[in-house]
């Protein structure tokens, strides 16, 4: 069986060190703040179903989209161009 390759990358040049680590952080920050954006969210939508009295296999919608949540949040920390 072939393993997938990814396709090759071309390597960035930075006049410094301190233009390589901007570079990243321009690139991840926005991504950061939206995966906590739809933590957040998500959260905010089980502490209702919580706190409504929600019965569990009625909170099914709720759940799916913390689970998501929390998918997306790993792979942004992991630095996936997931968002």
């Amino acid at each position: 069986m072939e393993s997938l390759k990814n396709p090759p990358v071309k390597a960035m040049a930075y006049p410094d060190a301190q233009s390589a680590v901007d570079a990243v952080l321009e690139a991840w920050l926005p991504r950061l703040i939206a995966s906590n954006e739809v933590l957040m969210a998500a959260l905010v939508r089980l502490r209702e179903s919580y706190l409504t009295g929600t019965p569990p296999e009625a909170a099914g919608e709720a759940l799916a989209q913390a689970k998501a949540a929390i998918e997306q949040a790993a792979m942004v920390q992991k630095g996936s161009h997931f968002i």
